[in-house]
This record gives structure tokens, C-alpha cells and sequence, in this order.
């Protein structure tokens, strides 16, 4: 933010995200997660507080949970059936009054396929683990 305070302005929220895999967009998205994580080690000589730091390994990981129908299309476009081979993008965009923040996860392989119901459930849905090989934000 800028430092002006906004009084009734428009923030980031859940209506504006749009999610599209391979450039087709994802309407019954109930949650999407990802994150992007780097080693970090402490460098100590003969004293007690650290001389310095060394970074190691990125790794990237997340999750998009979707509706049973929107699974079972992206089942239907897998090789053999199996969500595991595919490969996407995924773009999530946020749109704050007319600017839009676009973040790309890129080279994503989901880690699961399967399927889970309850009684009581009226909406389905599934969590698909994914592997992501970089995001650009």
C-alpha cells in the first residue's frame, strides 16, 4: 500500500480469483494453495551469532481443490485415465479494482487421483496434491 488509508476500498478477495489450467478456465475452484520454499542455513565461526547465511534447494508445492465434475473432465483429458500425467499451467488471477495480479505456477503435475464421499455431502469435491516446477509472480 501506498500509506493512504483506504475508507470503503476495494482488497483482494475470493469472488475475484479466476483459475485457469492449460488457458481454460476453472469455475467450481473451492480452494487453491501454493507455496515456494528455500534451505537456508546459519553460518557460525568460534561465536555464538551466525557470521553469515548459505541458501540451498527451492522447492514449490500446493493444492487445488475442485469440483467432482471439474476432476473428472481433467480425468477424462489424462493419458490412460490418470491425473498424474498430466502436466499444466495454472494461472490464478486476482483482480483489485482494475489491476489485475496474475501469478503463474508453472510445470504442474498432480500427485494424487481418487475420490472421496460422505454421507451428508451435497457438494463434491477433491483436493489434488500438486508437484509445481516454478511460479512467476
Amino acid at each position: 500500500m501506498n500509506g493512504t488509508p483506504l475508507i470503503n476500498g476495494q482488497l483482494h478477495s475470493a469472488a475475484s480469483v479466476e483459475v485457469q489450467v492449460n488457458g481454460i478456465t476453472i469455475y467450481n475452484v473451492k480452494e487453491i494453495s501454493y507455496d515456494e520454499k528455500q534451505e537456508t542455513t546459519e553460518v557460525y565461526g568460534f561465536y555464538a551469532n551466525p557470521v553469515g547465511r548459505t541458501t540451498g534447494k527451492i522447492t514449490r508445492e500446493g493444492s487445488i481443490t475442485i469440483g467432482i465434475e471439474e476432476k473428472e473432465a481433467l480425468t477424462a483429458a489424462a493419458p490412460n485415465r490418470r491425473l498424474q500425467n498430466l502436466n499444466f499451467i495454472v494461472i490464478v488471477s486476482y483482480l483489485v479494482g482494475t489491476t489485475p495480479i496474475v501469478h503463474r505456477l508453472i510445470q504442474c503435475q498432480p500427485k494424487n487421483n481418487g475420490g472421496s464421499v460422505k454421507s451428508g455431502d451435497n457438494e463434491l469435491s477433491y483436493k489434488i496434491d500438486l508437484a509445481i516446477g516454478d511460479i512467476k509472480y
